[in-house]
């Protein structure tokens, strides 16, 4: 067993679903083909073999159902080592080129999908694979089976007549044929886990799917856009569909350019007009992650040259460090902020969990990513690496980050192995616990609770003395939970609702708020006017109607340079929002009534009637029909 390392093997929880286990697969080696029983019983001869799938089986029954039905592969793994088989797997899957039909596809993706897994778990439980060669095999057949998917499908398309490749695109070759979408204009980029090749063991994938029209010739009766969203849709179909052959990937498009709004496939153009224009610091922070791996590999690469302005700016950008400080309070409101305990813990998305870490990994990368290339790097464990390199991570950080990512990961894998569900909550019970501790190879689960409870208070530890660098400005309003806190102390009678209210402005959700100018004018004024508000009888009130009168502007920044310039409309608007509900209605509906206020003579005494009846008259008097009349910039509410 030169592959394995026997002591890293789990106990088994279950031992009676372990020796049924094994039970099968002896009852399989007396069937059928003698060579495979001679095999079946030589490896189950073996102790360290033995107790490996004993511990496989015994702590997942998942792993359990695998075991049964995969005897040959079993063989296989432990016969060839690991690396051999998971080669060969990927290469039979990249190479299989015979015409099937969609539901063959399907089922040859989830069947080697389920043997994937089990190899990854054995490789992984068995000692002869880490963290970034589990990750790393998991990924590469992701790669495999969305390209595989992608293709079979364009070659629908192609075989429909609906699209011709350009001629000079055209290949004779077998390897270059019509119906591959490699140079269709038709990408798909990974983003999250899969784009930096560290998928987890029971993940979705994170993708965003985007064509040049320039580059396909398309004849077919709906247009272009049409056939590339159903395109997509027949994808998702493909790879995330439950059948009596599992699944293959849960697929989220909703990183994609404004997703409330745009289709499923997006032009290149029109999400780089996106970008430029209304781009978000999330969304640059997501596309740190971005990599082709489906489709047409120049139209990609076009894209995400075009795109780098965004993503890698040369100038330092706080601002974006607020936002990724937004977007943590925004996790930490859902899933607590102070419990650092391991049992009902979320290990990804907890305080000092693994999105913290990979927080710390985008905050060097965006700050400094723009001018210092090397940063510029998919994985978490590079970006921290090279941080390191660089000095802007000390040696013990780096160290005890690194550290805290590949156990917490193992964690998230072993929660995932017992039943092949998306899940990263630890067990809220100690007995539950127990399970999962001897499952991650602790006899002794209080040991394994120590350990656990260590690596989150570090990474919390390094998390605030390395964002407290870039903390906010002392004159800003504070964040997450302190802004709730500020909001009640300031008289706000439910601070917490406030909070998320402005929270929603931070995070761009509004038109008005897109850009970066936008929302750092926001940030300039808003203390003033949370101050305003406080002067009214109800400020949570007053807040939600200049939240709706926010949400329905247009655009922002020349408003909110109008508040920059003339801080004392801020009492007004208080005024307004905490008393005047009508006329905060009206505002809502026609913001540009705020320009009358800038008129020197508004607030001067008011003119009498004969003056008004004459200003009347003479407005009137310049329409030309009724229409006109209605259309008049004083008439009307």
């Amino acid at each position: 067993m030169s592959f394995w390392q026997p002591e890293t093997a789990p106990n088994a929880h279950s031992p009676a679903r372990a020796d049924e286990a094994i039970e099968t697969l002896k009852a399989l080696a007396k069937e059928g083909n003698a060579a495979r029983g001679t095999t079946l019983i030589a490896m189950l001869a073996d102790s360290d073999i033995l107790a490996l799938l004993q511990g496989a089986a015994g702590n997942s029954p998942f792993l359990a159902q695998l075991i049964k039905k995969h005897p040959d592969f079993l063989t296989r793994i432990f016969t060839l080592g690991p690396d051999a088989v998971r080669d060969d797997l990927l290469a039979s899957l990249e190479q299989n080129e015979e015409r099937q039909n969609r539901k063959e596809l399907m089922a040859e993706l989830r069947n080697a999908r389920a043997r994937m897994a089990l190899l990854v778990a054995l490789a992984d439980l068995g000692g002869a694979w880490r963290l970034k060669e589990v990750t790393a095999a998991l990924s590469a057949f992701a790669d495999i089976a969305v390209t595989k998917a992608v293709d079979y499908l364009f070659g629908e398309l192609v075989t429909s007549g609906e699209i011709l490749p350009k001629k000079k695109t055209r290949k004779k070759s077998r390897k270059n044929r019509l119906t591959s979408a490699a140079s269709s204009g038709f990408f798909v980029l990974a983003l999250g886990k899969l784009g930096g090749r560290e998928l987890n063991y029971s993940s979705d994938i994170d993708l965003i799917i985007l064509f040049d029209p320039d580059r396909v010739s398309y004849h077919g009766k709906r247009s272009l856009s049409e056939a590339f969203v159903r395109l997509v849709q027949d994808l998702v179909h493909v790879l995330n569909d439950h059948t009596s052959e599992g699944y293959v990937f849960r697929v989220d498009l909703r990183l994609r350019p404004d997703p409330g709004s745009m289709p499923l496939a997006i032009k290149t153009e029109a999400a780089l007009a996106y970008y430029q224009t209304v781009g978000q610091n999330w969304e640059r922070a997501a596309l740190i992650k971005a990599r082709y791996v489906a489709g047409d590999q120049i139209s990609a690469a076009e894209f995400l040259h075009r795109l780098e302005p965004f993503i890698w700016r040369r100038s330092l950008d706080f601002a974006a460090i607020e936002d990724i400080h937004t977007m943590r309070n925004r996790v930490h409101d859902h899933f607590g902020h102070s419990s650092t305990r391991c049992l009902g813990h979320n290990v990804k998305l907890g305080p000092g969990g693994i999105r913290e870490i990979e927080f710390m990994a985008q905050v060097e990368q965006m700050v400094s990513g723009g001018r210092e290339q090397r940063l510029r790097v998919l994985a978490t464990l590079d970006a921290l690496e090279v941080a390191s390199t660089l000095g802007r991570l000390s040696k013990e950080a780096h160290r005890a980050l690194a550290s805290a990512y590949e156990f917490f990961r193992m964690v998230e894998h072993r929660l995932q192995m017992v039943n092949d569900e998306q899940t990263q909550t630890m067990p809220n019970t100690i007995s539950d616990l127990t399970q999962i501790a001897n499952f991650a190879g602790y006899g002794d689960p209080a040991e394994f609770l120590s350990e656990y409870e260590r690596h989150v208070a570090l990474v919390r530890d390094h998390y605030s003395e390395l964002l407290g660098a870039f903390g906010a400005a002392e004159d800003a309003a504070p964040m997450g939970e302190a802004l709730a806190t500020y909001l009640s102390e300031l008289g706000f009678e439910d601070g917490k609702s406030s909070a998320s209210i402005i929270g929603l402005w931070r995070r761009g959700q509004y038109r008005a708020l897109r850009t970066d100018r936008s929302r750092r004018l926001l940030e300039a004024w808003l203390l003033d006017l949370l101050e305003a508000f406080s002067a009214t009888s109800n400020p949570s009130k007053a807040l939600a109607r200049f939240d709706s009168f926010l949400s329905k502007l247009p655009s922002g920044v020349q408003l909110f340079s109008l508040f920059e310039a003339n801080h004392w409309l801020f009492h007004l608007i208080a005024k307004i929002m905490g008393s005047a509900p009508s006329l905060a209605d009206h505002l809502a509906r026609r913001p540009q009534t705020l320009d009358i206020v800038l008129d020197p003579g508004f607030f001067a005494a008011a003119p009498d009637h004969e003056t008004l009846k004459q200003e009347l008259t003479n407005l009137l008097a310049r329409a030309g029909d009724y229409e006109d009349v209605l259309n008049a910039p004083d008439a009307g509410p």
